[in-house]
């Protein structure tokens, strides 16, 4: 007997290191997969951007292709080319009304800039004249020297603006490569998404099906909505800052209110851009343009933040500024421009598929209203036991309305499973365990089949 308990124990310590070790080499196996991606997101740059941005505009007409097919009946064929239409019609006529002006902007900037810094050096030597900081003249020698390589600085930026046409051109060409096919894998990805979700759910199967529509709801409306989100408060951010700065007399009104919306899609370090930006143009003006040029830019992002975005971003998934610029770092490591633009609505999407599973695995609320990275509103029911899928989307999915009803139903059948003791894990075909009685015997027949039955429902 002894022999036997020694036997079992060593058989458990075997399992235990045997899993311990299967672990370590997972964890070790994730992180190479980890440093491979990155080599390929370095090597592959062109193609991602072009996922990037057809997956960002299939996302933007998405739903005029939804509509079309559920509400008028329309192939969704055809309301995909009718979407995609759209959007590029709307694009044509805003590049179409904006473009000449922005282009005249730039080019006025561009060959206005060492009279800029010119501007800028007197106001400071008359600055530091007035306050006779140092009699000695060390400093203004010293910011002298360093507004005369300014200077040179925008003198050959000027010039290479004006030799790299070639350079430009080719550019140019290469970028409207780029938007074309970009334009056809969204055209591809909105008209096959139910074929391509339909797939996904196959491969996910049947144990895992309800994970996969909650996960993919979690991505979908996270990525959606910010990205939609975004594009709304970054006009309004835009159109107020290029009209205040007209009203104040900024030169090149027009190409700062334009940047103040583009820059906008970069949290925390776009605004703080434009409004530096916008001060310094308003200096060439007089000091006190310059001052009121970041007021312009700090009450028309406040304004947007306060007032626009809480209605316009239910839907996207709020983060801490820690998490916002280590996802720009990174995106913009990995994609430019277009990886910054797409790691916060990413970075967001990962966080609330990390949510919904841990509270689902270990039945803990993660989410609270005095959180740090995972600071929300939190969700229960009646019992007090947190409900993971509105906590990984943010809203209350029995409450709200405008929810997709696949989420809906989803989040129906994965409440009705975890409440029936998750009988969709065990095998298909197979009822549930029997449970045994208080006194240790197993249960009749009769009580078999009942238990049988109600599995299968």
């Amino acid at each position: 007997m002894l022999s036997q308990d020694a036997s079992l124990g060593a058989n458990a310590r075997a399992r235990k290191y045997h899993t311990r070790f299967m672990r370590v080499w997972g964890y070790i196996g994730i992180g190479i997969i980890v440093i491979a991606v990155c080599w390929s997101l370095g090597h592959f740059g062109d193609a991602i951007n072009m996922l990037v941005t057809g997956g960002v505009l299939a996302f933007i007409y998405a739903p005029i292709v939804n509509g079309l097919e559920r509400r008028f009946k329309v192939p969704r064929l055809l309301g995909t080319v009718i979407g995609l239409l759209t959007v590029i019609v709307a694009a044509a006529v805003l590049l179409l009304v904006l473009l000449p002006p922005i282009i005249d902007q730039i080019a006025g900037l561009v060959s206005a800039l060492p009279g800029f810094v010119k501007e800028i050096q007197q106001l400071w030597e008359q600055f530091n004249e007035y306050l006779a900081l140092n009699p000695e003249g060390q400093v203004q020698k010293a910011i002298a020297g360093v507004y005369a390589q300014a200077e040179q600085f925008a003198g050959r930026i000027a010039q290479s603006a004006a030799s790299g046409i070639f350079s430009g051109a080719t550019s140019l060409v290469s970028s409207f490569i780029l938007v074309f096919m970009s334009l056809v894998v969204s055209f591809w990805l909105a008209k096959d998404f139910p074929r391509i979700e339909r797939e996904l759910s196959v491969i996910a199967g049947p144990r895992r099906g309800e994970d996969y529509r909650i996960v993919t709801s979690v991505f979908g409306r996270s990525l959606a909505g910010y990205l939609k989100g975004m594009l709304i408060t970054s006009t309004c951010t835009g159109c107020l800052a290029g009209l205040g700065f007209w009203l104040l007399g900024v030169p090149y009104s027009l190409l700062l209110g334009v940047l103040t919306g583009v820059l906008n899609f970069v949290p925390y370090i776009g605004p703080w851009t434009v409004g530096a930006f916008a001060f310094i143009v308003g200096l060439s003006v007089s000091p006190a343009v310059g001052f009121f040029s970041i007021v312009v830019s700090v009450v028309a992002q406040q304004f947007t933040d306060n007032l626009i975005s809480p209605k316009v971003m239910q839907s996207a998934v709020a983060l801490h500024p820690v998490l916002v610029l280590t996802a720009l770092t990174a995106g913009g490591a990995l994609g430019g421009i277009l990886g910054m633009i797409a790691a916060v609505p990413l970075t967001a999407a990962i966080k609330g598929t990390f949510v919904y599973y841990f509270e689902k695995k270990t039945g803990r609320q993660l989410m609270s209203r005095d959180g740090m990275l995972f600071k929300g509103e939190p969700f229960c029911d009646e019992e007090g036991n947190p409900r993971p899928a509105c906590d990984a989307l943010g809203v209350d999915i029995e409450g709200e309305k405008g929810v997709p009803r696949r989420i809906v139903e989803a989040y129906e059948r994965e409440r009705h499973d975890h409440a029936a003791g998750d009988p969709a894990s065990e095998a298909p075909g197979h009822p549930a365990p029997v449970p045994q009685g208080a006194s240790g015997d197993e249960t009749g027949p009769h009580d078999g089949e009942k238990a049988g039955k109600r599995a299968k429902e």
